[in-house]
């Protein structure tokens, strides 16, 4: 027969003997297997406890199904993200620009543009790595800029002006070549002038750091930008159905960040196309 003591020493032992978290190596927490629901019969303290105890057990679990379906959502948008780079048509026009150098005899544009293809998708697939830091995103950048540079036979001119001060953010992978195709697709090459540049550049305001991302193309209204960061159909910048990559970036910053909206339109120059991403301090 268990003696009163006893029954008193279990109920210590299971509030306050089984770790509810363990300490992994790199000094991470882990959430360990949670402990079972108790009955709450008793009308005193004791009950009171075991039902806050229930409470916050309910609450612990409903935060790692949030989470879990948080992660999940990330990964579906990598994927697709991913996917998207992968484009038939682009590796085509690629590789069909470089046969046309190669039989110009122009080895050295050949072997340069090879170049930049095999670093772009490298550092697109990252490695395995879910977040990049800023300088490794910029880089893709440049390596996307080169390709089309080739393909279009345009001169695209790329200003990258980052304070030296600037934190080297991580950002989500491929954050931010779908931007800079954006502005390339829809607001360069379908703006009067078929020539034109793109910026990158960082300045702080209110006392955290802001990436700003310029074009000289189409000017975007506010409205179009609205429908456009929602994915409305066909309201791209353009007008066209082909909003995705701005859209899939901004619901992958929001999750990251943890937030409803992370990315802006800065109207203050109406000459040119300015899309803000600010970094929380």
């Amino acid at each position: 027969m268990t003696t009163p003591c006893k029954r008193s020493k279990a109920k210590r032992e299971l509030f306050f003997s089984r770790p509810w978290f363990c300490l992994k190596t790199g000094g991470c927490f882990e959430l360990a297997t949670l402990p079972p629901r108790l009955n709450p019969q008793r009308p005193d303290e004791i009950g009171q406890l075991i039902t806050a105890h229930n409470n916050l057990l309910d609450r612990i679990d409903g935060l790692l199904k949030t989470q879990e379906s948080r992660e999940k959502e990330v990964r579906r948008l990598e994927l697709n993200v991913l996917q998207a780079q992968i484009k038939p048509h682009f590796l085509y026009n690629t590789l069909e620009a470089m046969t046309w150098m190669a039989k110009l005899g122009q080895p050295e544009q050949v072997e340069k543009t090879a170049r930049s293809l095999t670093q772009f998708y490298r550092l697109s697939l990252g490695q395995g790595k879910d977040l990049l830091p800023l300088q490794e995103e910029i880089a893709i950048v440049r390596h996307y800029f080169a390709i089309q540079n080739v393909r279009y036979r345009h001169h695209f001119e790329l200003f990258i002006e980052l304070p030296a001060a600037m934190p080297d953010f991580l950002l989500p992978k491929l954050t931010l070549q779908p931007l800079v195709e954006n502005a390339l697709q829809h607001g360069i090459l379908e703006s009067a002038s078929a020539q034109g540049w793109v910026r990158l550049a960082g300045r702080q305001s209110d006392g955290h750091w802001e990436l700003l991302l310029q074009d000289s193309g189409a000017h975007l209204s506010l409205t179009v930008w609205q429908q456009a960061i929602r994915g409305d159909s066909g309201s791209s910048p353009s007008g066209k159905q082909d909003s995705y990559g701005l859209k899939n970036v901004e619901r992958r910053l929001c999750l990251y960040f943890q937030a409803d909206h992370v990315l802006y339109l800065d109207q203050s120059d109406p000459a040119v196309t300015c899309i803000v991403l600010p970094f929380p301090k």
